[in-house]
């Protein structure tokens, strides 16, 4: 199925343009341009890449271990007194959420009597979440459908 969506050709290209910039930047950061050491110096570092390329593959195998025994996340609840005193990036936060905040309290959000705010996005989200935005996937659509949808 890859190779049906993937030309061969550019994909290894591709590889090649990577290893090329990996080398290029290891010559240029760590050797003294003697071509007695550029070669050595490049298998050396390639090397040590690789192994800390697996370093960091048995680290996230770790962490996902880890990450799976947590106890589910529970909603975002944001204390009034950080509203107050960072108004402009609640403003913000509010502008990236807010085709979720038309559907009104209840739905996604709501509000404590304290004045603290809690979003339901947790892993355990309410029954009425299908009264929420419809979701665009960037293949499917593109500015102009995104704009007509906005102008709706």
């Amino acid at each position: 199925m890859q190779h049906r969506l993937i030309s061969g050709r550019s994909t290894n290209v591709e590889e090649q343009e990577r290893v090329f910039n990996t080398i290029t930047n290891i010559a240029k950061a760590t050797s003294s341009f003697h071509p007695s050491h550029i070669i050595g110096n490049i298998f050396v570092r390639l090397q040590a890449e690789k192994q800390m390329a697996a370093c960091i593959s048995k680290q996230e195998v770790t962490v996902s271990k880890v990450a799976s025994s947590l106890p589910p996340y529970g909603n975002t609840i944001i204390p009034y007194e950080i509203i107050e005193k960072h108004t402009r990036s609640w403003q913000a936060h509010l502008e990236r959420v807010s085709d979720f905040l038309l559907t009104g309290k209840g739905s996604w959000w709501m509000e404590h009597e304290n004045g603290d705010i809690k979003f339901y996005d947790g892993e355990q989200p309410p029954d009425n979440h299908c009264e929420g935005p419809s979701l665009h996937h960037f293949r499917s659509s593109n500015f102009k459908s995104e704009e007509k949808y906005l102008e709706e």
